[in-house]
């Protein structure tokens, strides 16, 4: 047994927490194992994402703390004016108190009066329009025209080092605007469910194709769709059972319109992940099986279908007469503001970090690639378990970890398993205090983040 693993069995048989408090298993993101280059990207991303959050919307947190043990993520919630190792809540009174005292408390309280006042979700939605996407857009689309072939290795682990940093950066952009997205949906659920009495998902069915990049209802997908229902040797492909891969190859290679349509959408969206949050897990191009299928089912669906349209006037009535008539000014306002937000909650995913994490993986498989075939490992998908500088150190000819260690460590990683970790470590974290002792505007702001937080069909 190498050192490494036997440093590896040890910590799994007494797993401990990796600074004071409690931490908690982060599973709604990352249930699979994440890998080691991964490891040194997102926790701390999402952490310095999320502390600029916190602090625009006035959240009484300092932030939060991640820590990967045993190839999964460990979370701590960091409050503000309290110790990290508290049983529970303070007394009321010293609640109040202490958001009167503490000169940090005391601003978050009155940022959230200003959120409220202000919209602070429309300013983040007008950024995002007129300057963030298109900046992301543009970094992700220089990274995917650079030919890694033709690059030494010097210059791939210099390609590969400005696709880390550029994960990392649409990571924290993405995690900055997790409020703007839970609020306004967090405020116009809690609220339009008190109101009406209704449910959560007919509540929400007024926000149906709000968020195109979700349902797939590009331009160029629909202009691939089209020309697919014109091109007979096309669909006949596509139900001949010969293999996926060779399928999207001849397609691609059309010189008629559907090639030149599918090549401009396989150019927008073959790097994004097809799977999973990690650079272990792989592109759209590399399941081109899923991707066919996605074809293949489109040239049955009506464009003009109840399920992608916005819902209509009727609809909308319906939810809106059960408001009280003193309320239903401020749900139309509530529900065009959860309507405005909804897409930035997927857009801020693939055209950001889904991209920048596809083309990060891109880099790392050419760099395996090369790697294999010098004998340093032994097939290039191992190369997503080694750290950012032993990659350098393996591909300059210098001291990097052996073959041997790196399919351990791969194999380590396969192996895991989400339901052998321990739920907490360093004890179960206490409650926090009731979102009812919080002024009325800081409570708004919670509320809306916990109504959103707790609806497991999306994610931050």
């Amino acid at each position: 047994m190498t050192k490494e693993s036997e440093a590896m069995s040890a910590t799994q048989e007494s797993w401990s927490a990796p600074g004071p408090g409690p931490w908690a298993l982060e599973s709604s993101h990352w249930s699979l194992p994440m890998s080691v280059y991964m490891s040194e990207i997102f926790p701390q991303a999402m952490p310095e994402g999320f502390g600029r959050c916190a602090e625009r919307y006035g959240l009484p947190l300092e932030g939060m703390r991640m820590a990967y043990i045993g190839h999964f993520l460990y979370v701590q919630i960091i409050p503000i004016g309290a110790p990290i190792d508290a049983k529970g809540p303070p007394p009321k009174w010293l609640f109040k108190l202490v958001l009167k005292l503490h000169p940090k408390l005391r601003k978050r309280m009155r940022r959230c009066q200003e959120v409220l006042a202000e919209r602070t979700w429309q300013i983040e939605i007008n950024e995002w329009n007129n300057s963030t996407r298109d900046k992301l857009v543009d970094r992700n689309r220089i990274l995917q025209e650079i030919d890694l072939v033709n690059l030494d290795d010097v210059g791939l682990f210099d390609h590969l080092t400005a696709c880390r940093d550029n994960l990392y950066n649409a990571l924290v952009s993405h995690h900055t605007l997790t409020a703007s997205t839970a609020v306004p949906l967090g405020r116009y659920l809690n609220k339009a469910t008190s109101w009406t009495g209704l449910p959560d998902h007919e509540v929400l069915a007024l926000l149906r194709g709000a968020s195109p990049s979700t349902i797939g209802t590009t331009d160029e997908l629909q202009r691939v769709q089209a020309a697919l229902k014109q091109h007979d040797t096309g669909r006949a492909w596509l139900s001949s059972g010969d293999q996926p891969a060779e399928v999207l190859e001849r397609l691609l290679a059309l010189e008629d319109e559907l090639g030149v349509a599918l090549r401009a959408y396989v150019d927008i969206v073959g790097n994004r992940l097809g799977t999973g949050y990690d650079v272990a897990d792989r592109r759209v191009v590399e399941v081109p099986d899923v991707f066919l299928r996605g074809l293949a089912s489109g040239l049955n669906r009506d464009p003009s279908s109840d399920r992608l349209q916005s819902p209509s006037q009727s609809q909308i009535s319906a939810v809106r007469d059960r408001v009280p008539a003193e309320h239903q000014t401020e749900f139309d306002q509530l529900l065009a503001d959860a309507s405005l937000t909804h897409e930035i909650r997927d857009e801020r995913i693939v055209l950001g970090d889904s991209w920048a994490t596809g083309l990060t993986r891109r880099a790392l498989l050419e760099v395996g690639r090369r790697l294999t075939e010098s004998g340093q490992i032994d097939q290039p998908e191992t190369i997503v378990d080694a750290r950012h500088e032993e990659i350098g150190a393996l591909l300059s000819g210098g001291s990097g970890p052996s073959l041997e260690q790196l399919v351990q460590r791969h194999q380590s990683r396969l192996t895991a398993r989400v339901e052998d970790m321990p739920a907490f470590l360093g004890g179960e974290p206490a409650p926090p205090p009731p979102d009812e002792w919080l002024p009325d505007a800081a409570r708004e702001v919670m509320v809306g983040m916990g109504t959103f937080l707790q609806l497991s069909l999306i994610h931050i």
